[in-house]
């Protein structure tokens, strides 16, 4: 399976949501990243689907 790794932008949170059912904390990340304290970074399928296959907070 072939995947890229890329920051999130808002219209990732339905999808984020499906991995993690927390969207207050998602978005608390998200304006972190906004103010450049973190980076919410995603793995995603390259596929058509692009199905999101994990993330993680880089500090």
């Amino acid at each position: 399976m072939r995947y890229f790794v890329r920051s999130a932008v808002a219209e990732d949170i339905s999808k984020l949501c499906a991995v993690r059912n927390n969207e207050q904390l998602l978005r608390s990340y998200l304006k972190l990243q906004d103010n450049n304290e973190v980076i919410l970074a995603i793995a995603e399928s390259e596929d058509e689907d692009r199905v999101i296959l994990g993330f993680g907070v880089l500090k």
